[in-house]
């Protein structure tokens, strides 16, 4: 007889996963309603915070409160106080910015209808950059871009560039990745692909960069659908294969063959997940974040991105994890 297994939750852990979603929303709303950005290096009430946010006084101590109990502020004589990692990290004005998370609003909205997708097996939304409005996906772009920009140069290092001469960045969003590749090879072309209402406010993040170079364009059209410029060294595509079936996928790396030189490489950045697809616990929630946001997109293994890269035709596959808990996959194309 097979002998049980000791549980390993006790009903403590339960009840503080059950109800995490609380601090979530207090951090999320604090930084929608713009209170680490009010408060900067001031110390004010709850009555100022209110007048100049122009909410309920008593609702907005309560949250203040709040923020104090979960460390992101402080409070001393009913004054509140931004702690320094809220000031780096939470407070507009800072390089190190990191609450832009349009993203995890939205995360936020379409989470709460869970139950029903997983009764329906129906996502919410085919395609976010193309069924939501410009406006939409200008602040979605901000808000990736801000959060994640911080991991572009360390996966940039991890590429080799000095052999190539024209390169594309599939799926390019706020051209991150791309401006970190052109700091490091200013030679080489760079296109810059993604959807029309995602292209139309990349042009901004380069202006931005400053770049020393000019040697890019853009493009727009359908991921799927639209085909590619050939004679290509290299193809870059950060998150990307996750929106897609295997089958899609396969296409679009087909697509991709045909357009490298011989000896090019398509090198792939996802999120990693394990063959049996329970960890890490990060990328496996966030399987069911794609189901909630694409119509068939998925988290894929290590194994899955290798069938995918051997069907579409790339003689050597190898991989690579960083130091972001991601895994950059490598197919080149031999002959």
């Amino acid at each position: 007889m097979k002998k049980l297994e000791k549980s390993k939750f006790t009903e403590a852990h339960i009840l503080r996963i059950a109800s995490a979603f609380r601090q979530s929303k207090i951090l999320l709303t604090s930084i929608e309603l713009g209170i680490f950005s009010l408060l900067g290096s001031r110390e004010l009430t709850a009555k100022d915070v209110s007048f100049e946010l122009q909410t309920d006084e008593d609702t907005t101590e309560r949250l203040l409160n709040s923020l104090t109990a979960l460390g992101f502020t402080t409070k001393y004589r009913n004054h509140f106080k931004n702690t320094t990692d809220s000031i780096r990290y939470l407070d507009k004005s800072s390089p190190d910015y990191i609450g832009s998370l349009l993203h995890m609003n939205l995360n936020w909205e379409s989470w709460g209808k869970l139950t029903e997708v997983v009764r329906t097996g129906k996502s919410i939304y085919k395609n976010l950059y193309v069924e939501r409005s410009d406006e939409f996906v200008e602040a979605y772009v901000e808000s990736v871009h801000r959060s994640y920009n911080h991991e572009a140069e360390g996966v940039s290092k991890a590429i080799t560039l000095s052999n190539v001469k024209r390169m594309m960045d599939l799926g390019c969003g706020s051209g991150m990745y791309s401006i970190e590749f052109m700091k490091r090879n200013q030679n080489m072309e760079v296109i810059l692909f993604d959807y029309p209402k995602v292209i139309n406010h990349t042009q901004r993040y380069l202006d931005q960069a400053k770049l020393a170079t000019n040697n890019y364009k853009l493009q727009s059209g359908d991921i799927k659908s639209s085909e590619y410029e050939s004679n290509l060294d290299l193809i870059y595509a950060s998150f990307m294969f996750e929106e897609f079936t295997i089958w899609d996928n396969i296409g679009i790396m087909q697509k991709c063959f045909d357009s490298l030189n011989k000896g090019g490489r398509l090198i792939i950045h996802e999120n990693f997940i394990s063959n049996d697809r329970t960890s890490p616990v990060n990328s496996v929630l966030y399987s069911l974040n794609l189901k909630l946001h694409t119509e068939n997109g998925n988290t894929f293994s290590q194994n899955d991105y290798w069938i995918m890269l051997k069907e579409a035709g790339f003689q050597k596959v190898d991989n690579l994890v960083t130091d972001f808990g991601t895994i950059l996959i490598r197919g080149t194309k031999t002959y």
